[in-house]
């Protein structure tokens, strides 16, 4: 067995226990899993293919970052990794299709905020990704404005508090 596939074994182990417990500590997950249950298989939302997270290939088999924490979770609950279907949504249609239980998860894309849980009557469970500033390929953090060479050289002094975003 290769490290490779030791690594992703443990770490969909991982994801699969941590979303069972997430799923189990919600009361409106606890009825969706009940569903889910019954029905012998799990319906996820996927993004419509984002290589690296949910793609479809040409002979129709999905795979990714998502597609694998579907499969986890699939496991998890229903003891094989391949009982799932997957419903790609674009970022208009992923809450509508939550809330209208056309599927029983998302795993895309979906920026967690207080307003679209209070709003749209969510629960997130936690976050699988988060980009951060750091540059995978030079380990440097990435700067979020360019500045020219000129400006880089002096110190930029707002005349106002309200002029700029940060007093330095």
């Amino acid at each position: 067995m290769s490290q490779v596939s030791s690594l992703r074994r443990f770490t969909l182990g991982l994801l699969a226990a941590v979303a069972s417990a997430a799923a189990l500590a919600l009361p409106a997950a606890a009825s969706t899993l009940a569903t889910v249950k019954q029905r012998g298989v799990l319906h996820c939302g996927v993004s419509e293919g984002l290589n690296g997270f949910s793609a479809k290939d040409a002979q129709g088999a999905w795979s990714g970052f998502d597609v694998d924490f579907c499969r986890a979770l699939a496991a998890a609950v229903l003891g094989d990794p391949q009982k799932v279907s997957f419903t790609p949504l674009s970022a208009s249609e992923r809450f509508d299709a939550l809330k209208a239980a056309k599927v029983d998860l998302l795993s895309r894309n979906s920026t967690w905020t207080l307003g679209r849980e209070a709003e749209l009557g969510l629960a997130f469970a936690g976050i699988t990704y988060q980009r951060s500033g750091r540059s995978a390929s030079t380990g440097r953090w990435r700067s979020t404005r360019r500045r020219s060479a000129s400006r880089r050289a002096r110190p930029r002094r707002p005349t106002s508090p309200t002029s700029s975003g940060r007093i330095r």
